[in-house]
């Protein structure tokens, strides 16, 4: 009888003192993002997704996302800090909440807040009893770099479609078939212009759309779909910016007579 009241009591010690070892650094609950709320949230809603996990509630206008999974009991110890050491693990189940607050226009902050369960029977029990654990940080840090990895493969993507762009733009006048060049003041006055706007097309080739759209050597594009052209910089954002219209609506100067134009695009 003494022996087995030893025991009893050597177990109850070992299980109230033998816990999972906790993490050194401290727990991280939270990050700052220098990206604005909406791309912040639509990366983690997609980056979750594409993760695998479960949301089971999203809302937008408060900037929650809760997420649950289910871990096995070998895998369990990893994510708690503290608890019973002397226990079977089971399985687990892990809820977390995923707050995302604007900080300003374009800062914002995601918190993160674990809750976990774990089914387990003890060493020398005969059920199985749920505990409420406490995480060790390792899920929160899951979630942040989910997230930042998200919004830096977002931010590079954009990074690589503006080059895309600004060099389909340069390319386009090529496409269409004219050669331009910056209309400097010098020019504007052989042309009995008034200023230096718009840009001067210096060639146009045979067979393309632009000569098809009636454009010819000499002419000054002033406007493009209703825009001022004030420089060759301007034109080729404008030209940028309207490169999935079917059609290039310009606005053109040719000896004195101002005219407009449609030309087909590529």
């Amino acid at each position: 009888m003494k022996r087995l009241m030893a025991a009893s009591l050597l177990l109850a010690f070992f299980t109230a003192c033998a816990t999972v070892p906790r993490m050194k650094e401290p727990i991280e609950k939270y990050r700052d993002f220098d990206r604005p709320f909406e791309e912040v949230w639509r990366s983690t809603i997609e980056g979750l997704t594409r993760a695998g996990e479960v949301i089971s509630f999203s809302e937008k206008e408060s900037g929650l996302i809760v997420v649950e999974r289910e871990l096995s009991g070998n895998i369990l110890p990893r994510f708690i800090m503290g608890g019973p050491a002397l226990v079977v693990w089971h399985r687990g189940s892990v809820k977390g909440s995923i707050f995302i607050k604007p900080l300003s226009e374009n800062s914002t902050r995601v918190f993160v807040n674990v809750k976990i369960k774990g089914l387990g029977t003890p060493l020398l029990g005969e059920y199985p009893i749920e505990y409420a654990l406490a995480s060790n940080g390792r899920m929160e840090k899951e979630y942040l770099d989910l997230i930042e990895g998200m919004l830096f493969a977002s931010k590079k993507f954009e990074a690589l479609e503006k080059r895309h762009q600004q060099t389909a733009a340069e390319d386009l006048g090529a496409n269409i078939g004219i050669k331009a060049k910056p209309l400097t003041e010098d020019i504007a006055s052989a042309l009995g212009l008034e200023s230096s706007t718009g840009v001067l097309i210096v060639a146009v080739k045979e067979g393309s759309p632009a000569e098809d759209a009636g454009l010819k050597k000499g002419d000054v594009i002033l406007e493009v779909e209703g825009q001022r052209v004030a420089s060759l910089a301007t034109f080729k954002e404008l030209v940028r910016k309207n490169a999935n219209r079917d059609t290039l609506s310009l606005k053109i100067m040719r000896r004195g007579k101002i005219l407009r134009v449609k030309v087909p695009l590529p």
